[in-house]
């Protein structure tokens, strides 16, 4: 899969398709979960809009399971939510999602920053890894018609349904990422104003990177934001862009 670093990105999308974003971090901690509610309620004053913590169903799960489990290692208990977003912690993983309409990525990271205190205070000895990963929904839209890339057999290309996941590994300002894409062209979706579902296509795509540094994560996270970018306008057709998410370019295009 060949990227250009210097594909052309525009400032914003009018039509913006994302329908799903959560950034995540993965750590070792000697907290237990137990003292996650304290752990809260010590930094809450700089958190005043956000609802009180409340357990997820994780918190009814056996302790003994929870540890036992290697696939419940990075599971989140508590959760609390503002207008615009939401966050999910656990002893080894925190979560930020958004809520409703995409806000943007300053926003996005703007949140981020503010509950870093709280990553950092978390008695923590290694990160593994952290993820920024958006799904975009496209309504209507057969996306393998207009993606840069194409999947034949026998020489015959394949427009029908097709589920696809890759995992792209790929350098961006000299740091190791891995990218899982997923690509599916039978997807639906409800929206939860609307009585009806909607079927169109779905480009999800997950940057990682393992074992950063605590102390350089903002910067990294910048970098894995602007790789995902990259990604995301490597994969579309220059022409469904510009006729279905209208585009609007800075003065310098």
């Amino acid at each position: 899969m060949q990227i250009k670093d210097d594909i052309r990105i525009p400032i914003e999308l009018k039509q913006c398709p994302i329908v799903g974003t959560i950034i995540e971090f993965w750590f070792d901690t000697t907290v237990p979960h137990q003292a996650l509610f304290g752990l809260w309620e010590q930094h809450k004053n700089d958190f005043q809009d956000y609802e009180p913590l409340q357990e997820l169903p994780t918190t009814e799960i056996p302790q003994k399971i929870l540890r036992e489990d290697p696939g419940l290692k990075y599971a989140t208990y508590y959760y609390t939510v503002n207008n615009e977003f939401q966050w999910e912690i656990g002893p080894h993983s925190m979560n930020l999602k958004i809520r409703g309409k995409y806000p943007g990525w300053e926003a996005l990271f703007t949140e981020v920053k503010r509950f870093l205190p709280i990553l950092q205070a978390n008695q923590i000895s290694n990160v593994h890894r952290f993820g920024i990963r958006y799904v975009d929904f496209f309504r209507n839209e057969n996306i393998l018609e207009s993606l840069n890339m194409k999947m034949t057999m026998h020489g015959e290309a394949f427009h029908s349904n097709l589920n696809l996941r890759l995992e792209v590994p790929y350098k961006y300002n000299e740091i190791d990422f891995r990218n899982i894409i997923q690509i599916s062209n039978q997807a639906s979706m409800t929206p939860s104003k609307e009585a009806t579902t909607t079927n169109g296509s779905v480009v999800d795509i997950d940057t990682i990177l393992t074992h950063p540094s605590l102390e350089e994560l903002e910067d990294l996270l910048v970098s894995g934001h602007e790789l995902s970018k990259i990604l995301f306008f490597n994969l579309l057709q220059k022409n469904f862009i510009e006729r279905s998410l209208e585009p609007v370019w800075g003065e310098s295009e």
